[in-house]
């Protein structure tokens, strides 16, 4: 009686982890779409034009893309609590990613405009770890590249769609751009 009561245990649990396993492979091929889609696409589609900034001249940035970057990254949470019994080992075995990013935290100390560099090592920060929890959310380089390449395709739907259905948006001076900001 308890071997089977045991053995019933077992299987729950072994169930639970596979459905947990199963959650993560998901939830990191829907993350990487998302994230890979709007590095694609970025905040202004079928904005082929620079758009300058009144006030500096220089090139302006959309307010909504740090926005979009933190959601992101609020979205990489899970994986990384999920796998957090992989954190260690996996940043280990990154040093020179780590010593890398300590110098870049370093640099912002005398930078020239130290509130521009705080906000580009931040973004810089929440990539790397996007980047961390895609890496250990995938449980194998053949499922990340799936959900790569099925992203890709979708950019190629979207591109079809938009140089048929909407030329005169997809169209510069250099050739087709479709919904990208840029031609390449």
């Amino acid at each position: 009686m308890s071997d089977t009561w045991r053995a019933g245990l077992i299987a729950q649990r072994e169930a639970r982890e596979h459905a947990a396993e199963r959650l993560i492979q998901g939830w990191s091929f829907i993350l990487l779409m998302i994230t890979l889609l709007y590095v694609f696409i970025g905040p202004t589609p079928y904005q082929h034009a620079v758009q300058l900034d009144a006030d500096t001249g220089d090139t302006s940035i959309s307010p909504i893309n740090r926005y979009v970057w933190i959601i992101l990254a609020g979205l990489t949470m899970p994986l990384l609590w999920l796998r957090r019994h992989m954190l260690l080992k996996t940043i280990m075995r990154m040093w020179p990613l780590v010593a890398l990013v300590t110098w870049f935290m370093l640099s912002t100390r005398w930078a020239l405009d130290p509130g521009a560099s705080n906000r580009r090592f931040f973004v810089f920060l929440i990539n790397i770890m996007l980047a961390l929890g895609l890496a250990v959310g995938f449980a194998s380089a053949k499922k990340m590249h799936r959900a790569i390449a099925i992203t890709c395709g979708i950019m190629i739907g979207i591109d079809l769609f938009s140089s048929v259905a909407m030329w005169g948006k997809s169209i510069t001076v250099d050739g087709l751009a479709a919904i990208h900001s840029h031609k390449n």
